[in-house]
């Protein structure tokens, strides 16, 4: 019992580095020509390993002093349904998770103010998911960094975007939405979640099991070989 309880820890630490979160962002090639493009670059968020939450996140332009183009400057992000994230594949737009984290919180000294990170939930996704992400600014100008005009997220507000062009104060590349009005920016934040909680699935505990014995069998054989 005692070592199928240590090959059970064993195996579900490989499970969980196997699972690591990782993502990258894709840039597409410039949309030539007026209506329905959208001038720049579109980009999209691709899971290429694990599972996890997906978060934008405010753009630090100073940290000596306050931010003055932090995301809730320019988006109601306290109401998740004026961002969200849209799905490649369907082209449909789907409302944020609208929870937050802290990502940054500090103050260079005892003399400037604190500067605080924040970054606002998307929703949780997994390996091959592919995601855009759309706002509603402040003045109501909404769009998307996929999809042409004819997507009925990108209104024809939206004049451009891009991503990795610039950075922010912390070295966080940075994604941009420019509409009639406004320009949002905003960087990408990802927390890996958990394989699985609570008891193991039947099929996966079936997997330590035969691993269990596996490594039963070779450890046997390493003492006969030795003695």
């Amino acid at each position: 019992m005692k070592r199928f309880l240590q090959v059970f820890s064993f195996l579900l630490v490989l499970s969980r580095l196997s699972a690591a979160f990782q993502y990258e962002i894709v840039e597409l090639p410039r949309e030539k020509g007026g209506y329905p493009a959208v001038g720049g670059n579109a980009y999209y968020i691709r899971v290429t390993e694990g599972s996890g939450s997906l978060y934008i996140m405010d753009k630090i332009n100073t940290v000596w002093d306050t931010n003055n183009e932090l995301l809730n400057t320019v988006v109601n992000v306290a109401d998740s349904s004026q961002y969200g994230w849209i799905d490649r594949q369907t082209g449909l737009s789907h409302q944020a998770d609208g929870s937050q984290v802290i990502v940054y919180s500090q103050a260079m000294n005892p003399y400037n103010p604190v500067v605080t990170q924040t970054a606002y939930k998307l929703g949780d996704f997994q390996a091959g998911d592919e995601i855009g992400v759309w706002v509603t600014t402040l003045q109501g100008e909404t769009g998307g960094t996929i999809f042409n005009k004819t997507n009925p997220i990108n209104s024809s507000n939206l004049v451009s975007r891009e991503y990795g062009k610039t950075s922010d104060q912390l070295g966080n590349e940075l994604a941009r939405l420019s509409f009639d009005q406004t320009n949002v920016f905003f960087g990408f934040h990802g927390v890996e979640g958990e394989p699985f909680s609570g008891q193991p699935l039947p099929g996966m505990l079936a997997s330590f099991l035969l691993g269990s014995s596996a490594l039963g069998a070779i450890s046997r054989r390493k003492k006969r070989a030795c003695s």
